[in-house]
């Protein structure tokens, strides 16, 4: 390592936020908040199904608002 080298290391915070989601009746409803979900960045997992999306991600890069904002913009509802 030359002197002029900085090292950064960012920790990265993992967390898992399980969404209650109003709306989905179908395969291809929970497909649509999977493929919203997964393009956020900082996301590294998604499960979804009729009543709920169980999402991990790194708070470093993304948080629950955002979240819940991919999924109401596809007219679905997250309960609080």
């Amino acid at each position: 390592m030359g002197a002029n080298e900085i090292l950064f290391r960012k920790e990265i915070m993992m967390k898992v936020e399980k969404l209650s989601i109003e709306g989905m009746s179908c395969g291809h409803c929970t497909g649509r908040v999977k493929e919203s979900l997964t393009k956020l960045a900082g996301v590294s997992s998604v499960d979804v199904d009729l009543e709920s999306a169980a999402v991990g991600y790194d708070e470093n890069m993304t948080n629950r608002s955002e979240l819940e904002a991919a999924v109401t913009s596809l007219g679905y509802k997250v309960k609080a």
